[in-house]
């Protein structure tokens, strides 16, 4: 047989992607934020530009001409940046009425002040229509970062920027979400100080070394249809985003009050899943809130959809929503809607949820090499792996939860799973875990199976 590598894996007849996770029980690694704070040089030289680095996404900086641009000096060596911008913008992820249209992101490795020098685009975007956008990119050998706005969405450039966040990414981008749902979602996650701290924060306020990247994709109004016809743009959009929450049911479920409507509800949703995953991403489902009135009662018929899908799938178990609301109804302003207090319910709930990725995590570590881009395999993956050298007594397949699906042979090399369980009968697509024991010590790496 000829000899691999580690990072060589042998799937005959298969598509196979793995991620490889090299600390024990390491799920997420940081992706801190390295401009909080910083002294930023604009155009024009605004006197709200400090607003930009601020933590504050309430408070906003206003060109007062186009082109216009914001130019930060980053410390340190970062070989991979991840640029989070934000406007001013009471309302929908897409058609914002406030944004930018036309921009570009540019890198400088000899600029002195955001002006002078030489910069190359990295990124250019026309056509803009998201009130809140991800760029990740290549930054090794530069020392600034510039976003340089050529058109706005309204000619008196009213709104503003909020935010600019800029993460240090160089070892990953696993520490990304985005949160796609209906106008709950869309009200609750504007990042306003009413709505603080957010799910961001809280994990923050908890895990120090963690400031998670996130993107507010609420829309009012739409079902998980619309989500199916979107999901391939927005998956397009956003490569390097991780975790994707999902929130949809309030209006696919309104006035189904016999949940007539909840089967084709639960297809809608393993659609999006599957898109998901074939991606090398993570779907996460919350369950539907709790909403007042008789038109809502067929909410859990939709519930139970989201409970079975997740169980196939073998996800991470989203926050619950309907028993939350249903035991504090004070936090509906309008029976549908939370109030700031529910917003603020919901990132609590949300951040609960991932907390255990997180302490289960080894972030003083987090240099040490992985792949970052999480792929897949369907039925059948070696590797090859030296048991003998790596002291290897001990492999096993778990899920999510911690669950017990199978024992692998270490007899043989290399290791093998067929993507069976215990019963030889094969598992559900997901997310599952390799663990492998070493003496006293473990390695654990993550699976996405479609």
């Amino acid at each position: 047989m000829k000899k691999r590598n580690f990072s060589t894996f042998a799937v005959p007849y298969y598509a196979f992607i793995l991620s490889i996770f090299w600390n024990s029980q390491a799920q997420i690694t940081p992706n801190p934020i390295i401009t909080r704070g910083q002294n930023i040089y604009t155009s024009g030289g605004e006197q709200n530009d400090s607003n930009l680095a601020d933590g504050d996404y309430g408070n906003y900086w206003v060109p007062t001409k186009m082109p216009a641009w914001q130019a930060f000096k980053i410390k340190g060596s970062p070989k991979k940046l991840l640029l989070y911008f934000k406007t001013f913008q009471w309302g929908t992820y897409e058609d914002a009425q406030h944004t930018l249209n036309d921009y570009q992101i540019q890198v400088s490795d000899n600029s002195t002040n955001g002006i002078d020098g030489t910069w190359e685009d990295v990124i250019t975007k026309k056509g803009n229509n998201k009130s809140n956008v991800i760029h990740t990119f290549d930054f090794s050998g530069n020392k600034w970062v510039r976003l340089h706005i050529t058109k706005w969405s309204r000619e008196d450039n009213h709104g503003g920027l909020s935010e600019i966040d800029i993460h240090d990414v160089s070892n990953g981008t696993e520490d990304t979400y985005i949160f796609l749902g209906n106008s709950i979602t869309e009200f609750s996650y504007f990042r306003w100080k009413d709505r603080q701290p957010d799910f961001s924060t809280n994990i923050q306020n908890k895990f120090p070394l963690y400031q998670p990247a996130m993107i507010s994709a609420g829309i009012g109004g739409v079902t998980a249809s619309f989500a199916a016809d979107n999901i391939d743009k927005y998956l397009a959009d956003n490569p390097n985003i991780h975790y994707w929450c999902l929130a949809y049911g309030t209006n696919d479920s309104w006035g189904d009050t016999e949940g007539k409507n909840a089967e084709e509800f639960g297809s809608t949703m393993k659609g999006l899943i599957q898109k998901i995953i074939a991606k090398g991403k993570i779907p996460i489902i919350q369950k539907i809130p709790y909403a007042q009135g008789s038109e809502h009662l067929g909410i859990p018929f939709y519930n139970e959809k989201i409970s079975t899908l997740t169980k196939e799938f073998n996800l991470i178990t989203g926050p619950d929503m309907y028993t939350w609301f249903l035991e504090h109804q004070k936090e509906l302003r309008d029976g549908v809607h939370p109030t700031e207090t529910g917003a603020l319910s919901i990132h609590k709930l949300w951040a609960t949820v991932m907390e255990p990725l997180y302490r289960n995590s080894t972030p003083t570590n987090f240099k040490n090499k992985h792949q970052d881009s999480p792929l897949t395999f369907n039925n059948h993956v070696f590797l090859n792996l030296n048991i003998k050298r790596m002291g290897i007594t001990g492999a096993k397949i778990l899920n999510l939860h911690g669950k017990l699906i199978t024992n692998l042979s270490i007899k043989k090399y290399p290791l093998n799973w067929t993507g069976t369980g215990r019963d030889g009968q094969s598992v559900a697509p997901g997310i599952y875990i390799l663990h492998l024991n070493q003496g006293e010590s473990s390695k654990s790496f993550r699976f996405l199976k479609y």
